[in-house]
């Protein structure tokens, strides 16, 4: 008997949610539905200083209106710093996460010198080679990666996706020396313990997933599948994002317009509503996710709403 099917849709709680999110909203909801599994809403609200309490409490009513209901709302990822303090605190012990001092100035440094064949660098381990002996500033942490191989599934594809990361330079900052965990440390925890079997996201995260790989592997959980969906753009090809008006739930229903109608819009750019009629999410749910067009890079939408 399989794992079963368990999804979630993750949103920084950084602003309303707009048509952006429920894009991602709806597709992963409807992965988990066809595939009678569970959908799980977390806020990865991680980043004090920009997520607010306001915010988390809109995108769970938003959600709810448009039909989008939770199986489970997990803990915010503000409520498990002590899961990722015990982790470090493991992983220090192991010998494998190393202080760094490198200010901003020599990590931007870095990044402006690529090695061959690189468009950017990372990191060249500088503090892992030299360890700071006496600093006046807080440090941060690494994590003291190796050369080697990560592979994962990637939805849609008969063959493994296959990815190398190097000693050095992937080196990735787990802790910063403010203290706030990195994005993807945080991120490949709560997957790993809440038994993710799929991330559905958009394309733009999917050069993170072998660092999100490495750090799942090595909290001896099960890798999850990875579906990358295609980005929604605006007219210019900036990507959908909260700074854009017109765009969020709130400013559509201002507008008079219906939850339905919004979900119609977004199955019209999912290219299996061409009428552009009003669905509801249960329409969406019955059309299976091999019919929408999600092998695009991107798709284009209004303005606004």
């Amino acid at each position: 008997m399989g794992t079963k099917y368990r999804g979630r849709f993750a949103p920084s709680p950084t602003g309303f949610l707009h048509l952006g999110n429920i894009w991602v909203a709806l597709i992963s909801y409807c992965a988990a539905r066809q595939a009678g599994g569970t959908w799980l809403l977390r806020m990865e609200d991680i980043d004090t200083q920009r997520c607010r309490e306001e915010w988390i409490a809109a995108i769970t009513e938003d959600l709810c209106e448009l039909g989008l209901h939770p199986d489970e709302v997990t803990a915010r990822q503000q409520e498990r710093t002590d899961r990722y303090r015990e982790i470090m605190t493991d992983w220090r012990t192991a010998g494998v996460l190393y202080p760094c001092s490198c200010n901003r100035a020599r990590l931007q440094q870095i990044a402006s010198a690529p090695h061959p064949g690189e468009t950017v660098s990372s990191y060249d381990g500088h503090c892992r080679l030299h360890p700071p002996s006496v600093c006046t500033r807080p440090l941060s942490w690494r994590y003291a990666g190796e050369d080697g191989i990560v592979r994962y599934v990637e939805h849609g594809e008969t063959e493994e996706q296959v990815r190398a990361l190097q000693r050095y330079r992937d080196d990735i900052v787990v802790q910063r020396g403010d203290g706030m965990y990195n994005y993807q440390f945080a991120v490949a925890v709560d997957d790993a313990d809440m038994g993710i079997t799929e991330v559905v996201r958009g394309n733009d995260l999917a050069a993170s997933t072998p660092l999100q790989v490495r750090f799942i592997r090595a909290l001896g959980a099960a890798v999850p599948s990875y579906f990358h969906v295609p980005l929604l753009i605006d007219r210019k090809g900036q990507r959908l994002s909260k700074r854009q008006r017109g765009i969020t739930w709130r400013e559509y229903r201002a507008a008079g317009k219906s939850a339905e109608q919004l979900v119609g819009d977004v199955l019209f750019y999912a290219g299996v509503n061409p009428q552009r009629a009003p669905r509801t999410v249960a329409d969406a749910v019955a059309i299976p996710l091999c019919e929408w067009q999600l092998n695009r890079p991107s798709v284009q939408v209004e303005d606004a709403i």
